[in-house]
């Protein structure tokens, strides 16, 4: 007979080993995440941005990457009028809807597409008298998302195409 003077047998649920076990499991977990997170920010690229004398918030950047033009693409946190706040704000049900993307998951779902992609469409737009990108990427053979990216590389807005 398996049993502890606990009352719980070993390794059972609520046992003292099996509640340790748990906290192991979730927080290895956690750090995986976290290295997922991290694993999306290439200090090499913020590097590249800071010698360029380029703005941008260290703090609120979940991305960076450079796409296949050859430019350094990040997403912030942003703002209702630009960002992962506009972003979600404007288009989260069309990330659901059309390519089955949680709102949670839209900014690894962006890096892995403007990492990987293939820029299908690129041009120079004006969009409330500023210049920016206006480009198309292709991944996993279909066109999935159109984008509005500042000259400097700010990814203003994307959302995903039928």
């Amino acid at each position: 007979m398996r049993g502890s003077e606990s009352g719980f047998a070993h390794g059972t649920s609520g046992s003292p080993q099996s509640t340790f076990e748990s906290w192991m499991y979730a927080l290895k977990v956690l750090k995986n995440e976290r290295a997922v997170e991290n694993s999306m920010i290439n200090e090499n690229l913020v590097a590249e941005l800071e010698r360029k004398g380029v703005k941008f918030s260290r703090e609120n950047m979940l991305f960076i990457t450079r796409d296949k033009t050859g430019q350094i693409i990040w997403l912030e946190n942003g703002s209702k009028g630009a960002g992962l706040e506009h972003i979600q704000m404007r288009h989260a049900r069309d990330f659901a809807d059309k390519v089955n993307v949680r709102e949670s998951d839209i900014p690894a779902f962006l890096h892995r597409v403007i990492t990987y992609g293939t820029v299908v469409e690129n041009k120079i737009v004006k969009r409330h008298g500023r210049d920016g990108y206006s480009r198309k990427y292709r991944y996993a053979g279909r066109d999935y998302i159109l984008t509005g990216i500042g000259l400097n590389g700010f990814l203003v807005s994307a959302y995903p195409i039928d």
